[in-house]
């Protein structure tokens, strides 16, 4: 391979960083963060309530994310 082909696939590579960071710290939300929080939450003393606002407001910022993204037009990058 050319020494041109190879600095664009290495610029594609380092391309894909934020998006892995941004993907790391969300299944780290889904997979450790939420399925604690009902221990946390418990354990402060929060009603079911506001239990049910933390959800809700999660999952309005994963929504929020997503269209900030479209916005952005971060989305082919995302395909790619």
């Amino acid at each position: 391979m050319s020494a041109a082909v190879l600095d664009t696939e290495r610029t594609e590579t380092l391309a894909l960083i934020p998006a892995f960071i941004v993907v790391a710290a969300d299944a780290t939300g889904l997979g450790i963060i939420l399925p604690l929080l009902p221990f946390y939450s418990q354990k402060l003393g929060a009603t079911p309530f506001i239990f049910g606002s933390l959800v809700s407001i999660y999952a309005l910022c994963q929504l929020s994310a997503g269209w900030r993204t479209v916005r952005c037009k971060a989305a082919p990058i995302a395909l790619r």
